[in-house]
């Protein structure tokens, strides 16, 4: 018995050995991922991130255009082609005027603006989500207009920035795809930007130096209210002071208030567009202020951790007949405009 004992621990310490290797061998081939018995380890891909926005001039719904729309709100929106707002993640517009409470219709003639209650629903139904209050004419009622104005948006969770003075709502953040913009306005058709250029100039760059610091990675968009009205060329008021901007950690600046078409330049490698004009308005005694553009912005980045986008815009020429905006279809004739305003695709 003690024989057969022995000779079973024999075998045991000989071949069990090879018998573990021959299985552990066979494990590792029976769960390999190709016929050359290599485990392949797949790297996860980062998928690109696209952003697209489209920015509309001034709209105004007061005045005769409020006449125009009594028995048709949507009168100011019926001839443009809808499919530009379409797949868009932002609708941007100047929001050139207050909505009072109570509303009394704007007379003819006057540049006191109000616009009706139904202001917002209009905005909404054509896709716009997001305007600028940064312009003179939110002040058209005093406090009051402006204040009622932001109770209307903050009631209907509808997002907007700036203000006549500049002193509040300066900038709005938005986190779009996993991407930080932030849109960042500022009103120089005011009375202490009128009387004290310098002063309130150098405060407005501290402000966006700070925002910029305290935002490295975002994309910062910088909307001015401007420039001389119906001049379809930018001053040197402008043309500084967007070029300072730009320094200062501006990315894109997009301008508005002269009520008609300016020029666009590249300054640093960033976009400077100085007004877009006239989106819907009654102003009907110069084709200039029937003329405005959109702008189509794509930013498209590598992927989650890319901070520098590849940069695109396109340039959409626009008319208005009786505050109707609609296309430019002509090639030839958006080719005129193009070369009229001084104004190229990027």
């Amino acid at each position: 018995m003690k024989k057969l004992l022995f000779i079973i621990s024999i075998f045991i310490i000989l071949f069990l050995p090879i018998f573990s290797f021959t299985n552990r061998q066979n494990f590792f081939i029976n769960n390999s991922s190709s016929n050359d018995n290599e485990i392949i380890l797949e790297e996860e891909k980062e998928e690109p991130v696209e952003i697209n926005m489209l920015f509309l001039g001034d709209i105004m719904l007061g005045r005769y255009v409020e006449t125009l729309s009594t028995n048709n709100h949507n009168y100011p929106f019926e001839k443009i082609d809808k499919n530009i707002f379409d797949n868009k993640d932002i609708v941007y517009c100047n929001f050139e005027g207050p909505i009072t409470d109570p509303h009394y219709p704007t007379k003819s003639g006057s540049t006191v603006f109000s616009f009706p209650d139904y202001s917002l629903d209009i905005l909404k139904e054509n896709k716009i989500n997001l305007v600028s209050l940064s312009n003179n004419h939110l002040q058209d009622h005093g406090r009051k207009g402006y204040e009622n104005t932001k109770k209307v948006f903050n009631e209907n969770n509808f997002e907007f920035f700036g203000s006549y003075f500049n002193e509040e709502n300066l900038f709005i953040k938005k986190n779009i795809n996993g991407k930080d913009i932030i849109f960042f306005g500022v009103n120089m058709i005011n009375t202490p930007y009128e009387s004290n250029l310098n002063k309130e100039r150098t405060e407005t760059l501290n402000e966006l130096k700070l925002v910029r610091e305290d935002n490295p990675n975002a994309f910062i968009i910088v909307f001015p209210h401007w420039g001389n009205e119906y001049k379809i060329k930018s001053n040197k008021i402008q043309q500084n002071f967007a070029h300072d901007l730009i320094d200062t950690g501006a990315d894109l600046i997009i301008g508005g208030h002269p009520h008609v078409t300016q020029e666009n330049e590249i300054y640093n490698g960033k976009i400077i567009f100085y007004s877009l004009g006239n989106f819907i308005f009654d102003q009907y005694f110069s084709v200039e202020t029937q003329e405005s553009i959109a702008i189509e912005l794509k930013l498209n980045y590598n992927n989650k951790d890319d901070f520098d986008p590849k940069v695109s815009v396109n340039v959409i020429p626009l008319k208005s007949i009786k505050s109707q905006p609609q296309l430019i279809e002509e090639e030839n004739k958006k080719e005129e405009f193009l070369l009229k305003y001084n104004l190229s695709n990027f």
